[in-house]
């Protein structure tokens, strides 16, 4: 299991996958359809692809900056979640890791320049994944380093990413993975983070998936998990609830084309094959049992979120060592 920047590859999957849902340019939906503003605002909080959400629940800022840490960024711009959007749209724009390279360095590049070394950091060490996991080691560790010198301190990802993992025996990787700190807490919530992404990216795909069978004219309803507000010092948290925000968006983009979709196909083809017919796909009875079972479907994903709402427990909050991190 892998944090965000696993998304980086899964989003591209899902965004094919919405291309399927009766598209006549065969073509993938763009995630920059999503309304830039909506976020849930609690975990039991639902609403139809496509609709307005309570706004509420903003990123933590960075509690205090450590020794030597990366100079202090624009949180407002940060919580706007328009570098995470920039950053999905960079996963959609290319087909594999090694396509996907040149576009995450010119981002990172940007962001740096622009003073957000908190999404330049995220793209590096999405860079030093894809590379190490082509076996060019070099590279990868100098992009690792980097971002660490930027603050990255996402040691949950470090330390479980199969390509970065392959970099321990790295003359320099137990250096720079060695001035990462956090503490349990942050741990546990990247951990959650990780899950709910790749959840998320299930879900749409479901979700499209269930779209392309349906014969009611309603727009799917989307729970949506709320991001965790404790507070914490760790920017790779803080950027990790911003993503939250933004792939929640891109869910909502996708499910909403499909829906859209769907409901215009249904409407030619009740006119061309049942032209009327009572009985037809399209039938009263047919249109019922369709939206019923999209109403169940909602209502056990968001039950789901419910579920699998955050919760530090009791968790230590003593900063510590990416190094002294049980596995």
């Amino acid at each position: 299991m892998r944090p965000r920047h696993l998304i980086l590859t899964v989003a591209a999957a899902a965004a094919v996958t919405a291309g399927c849902s009766k598209r006549d340019d065969g073509k993938p939906s763009s995630a920059a359809t999503g309304d830039r503003s909506a976020r849930p605002s609690s975990s039991s909080g639902a609403t139809p692809a496509g609709g307005d959400t309570t706004p509420g629940g903003t990123p933590s800022a960075l509690a205090a900056g450590r020794p030597g840490a990366a100079p202090a960024n624009d949180l407002a711009a940060v919580a706007t979640g328009d570098w995470a959007d920039r950053l999905l749209q960079v996963a959609l724009g290319a087909p594999d890791c090694a396509a996907r390279v040149p576009a995450l360095e010119a981002y990172a590049t940007e962001a740096e320049q622009g003073g957000q070394p908190v999404w330049a950091a995220e793209a590096l060490v999405a860079v030093a994944s894809c590379q190490a996991g082509a076996q060019q080691a070099e590279d990868a560790l100098a992009h690792l380093q980097r971002a660490v010198a930027l603050g990255y301190a996402d040691c949950y990802f470090v330390r479980t990413d199969p390509g970065l993992t392959s970099l321990e025996d790295q003359q320099g990787y137990a250096a720079a993975t060695g001035q990462m700190t956090l503490t349990m807490a942050d741990v546990r919530e990247l951990a959650w983070l990780t899950a709910e992404f790749q959840t998320i990216l299930h879900d749409t795909n479901m979700m499209i998936t269930e779209n392309m069978n349906r014969v009611d004219g309603d727009f799917t309803v989307v729970p949506a998990s709320a991001a965790p507000t404790r507070a914490t010092a760790n920017q790779s948290v803080a950027a990790g609830r911003v993503m939250l925000a933004a792939l929640q968006r891109y869910q909502q983009a996708m499910v909403f084309q499909a829906d859209k979709q769907r409901i215009e196909h249904n409407t030619t083809m009740a006119v061309i094959d049942s032209m009327g017919d009572p009985s037809g796909r399209d039938s009263p009875r047919n249109v019922q049992q369709s939206r019923l079972l999209a109403q169940q479907a909602a209502q056990q994903r968001a039950a789901a979120v419910d579920a699998r709402a955050f919760s530090a427990g009791d968790a230590s909050t003593e900063r510590v060592r990416c190094s002294d991190i049980p596995d």
